[in-house]
Formats: structure tokens, C-alpha cells, sequence
């Protein structure tokens, strides 16, 4: 895989000043989009190391439309863990 995405930015100190990658397994499962077509949001399952994320574009449109038809260089977002990550199981009802 080499230095992709993949396989950087593990540690804290290979973070970028200012913003926080989280970086998912080799294989990170299909996200699910939320329906509310008003919001920008999914939720992602990021295997073993950051369980289940739900990720909101904050300004999603907003910055597409500074980036004046280009891509944008990042995209700001709240994230919240829905389900950890941890060595244990649990049960629902």
C-alpha cells in the first residue's frame, strides 16, 4: 500500500497542525448515508481501531462553492463515535 492513506497518519505526531485523520483499517466498510437530504452526513464503520463514527459535513456547501468549481483541499466535520472500539461484546434487546 505504501504511503497512502491507509498507512499514514497512525500516530499523533503524523497528524497535520490543526485537523484530525481518522484512519481505518485496510478494509473499511461501505458507509450509510443519513436520508435527511437538508444535512450532509453518514456514518462510517471504521473496523477495530475507531468502531462505528458518525461523521456531519459542517459546511459542506458552503465550502464547495469557495472552491469555485475545483475540489475543495478538506471539508470541516463534527464527528461523534457511536460504537467504540474495544476488546469486549455486548448484547441488545
Amino acid at each position: 500500500m505504501g504511503n497512502t492513506e491507509i498507512n499514514r497518519w497512525q500516530m499523533a505526531s503524523e497528524q497535520p497542525a490543526g485537523h484530525t485523520f481518522f484512519v481505518g483499517d485496510s478494509k473499511t466498510e461501505h458507509p450509510a448515508v443519513a436520508p435527511d437530504i437538508t444535512r450532509q452526513r453518514y456514518v462510517q464503520n471504521m473496523t477495530q481501531e475507531g468502531g462505528i463514527l458518525g461523521v456531519e459535513l459542517t459546511d459542506f456547501v458552503k465550502q464547495l462553492e469557495m472552491a469555485n468549481g475545483g475540489l475543495p483541499t478538506l471539508f470541516s466535520a463534527d464527528v461523534t463515535r457511536v460504537v467504540a472500539a474495544v476488546a469486549v461484546s455486548f448484547e441488545a434487546d
